[in-house]
């Protein structure tokens, strides 16, 4: 047998800092477009299951009093600083442009990110969107590829020997 094979699985993507997503992250910044422009951000796109793990995590089931009712209920609490901060911690996976004091590019580590979050608070949102977003494009170009592959499954495209 002879074909061609396709890794149909999503992989991250570049965001650029001038990108519309990151316009709330870097209102407050001295930073324009054309400066935000020579940033970008490696996103990692988040899946279905990668996103319910994070809310099971981050979630916490409480049991209170209802008086009126005579009897107690449950209630969710989230933790939603936690959850965005793993987010941001996963999801992230590089930066470019991005220098330190120095000068130099600063390296995209965890202590970097925690202090470029808490400088930029909106950008972990922005890194939670683009997320989102990628995911959701990844999803559709995956679909069209696997319309169009003749006898697909999963992916792979045979062609049969004649």
């Amino acid at each position: 047998m002879t074909g061609i094979v396709f890794k149909l699985e999503p992989g991250p993507v570049w965001f650029s800092g001038d990108d519309g997503i990151f316009d709330e992250a870097f209102e407050d910044s001295p930073f324009n477009k054309e400066d935000r422009a020579l940033i970008e951000f490696l996103i990692k796109p988040i899946s279905r299951d990668e996103y319910r793990g994070l809310e099971a995590k981050f979630t916490k089931k409480k049991k209170v009093a209802n008086t009126r009712a005579g009897m107690q209920q449950f209630i969710e609490e989230i933790d939603e600083q936690g959850r965005s901060d793993e987010f941001f911690e996963n999801q992230l996976l590089e930066w470019r442009g991005i220098l330190g004091e120095d000068y130099e590019p600063l390296p995209c580590n965890s202590e970097n990110k925690q202090i470029i979050g808490n400088y930029y608070p909106g950008l972990q949102m922005a890194i939670i969107g683009a997320s989102t977003i990628a995911a959701m494009r990844q999803q559709e170009v995956v679909g069209e590829v696997e319309k169009n592959l003749p006898n697909s499954q999963n992916g792979i495209s045979e062609e049969k020997e004649k």
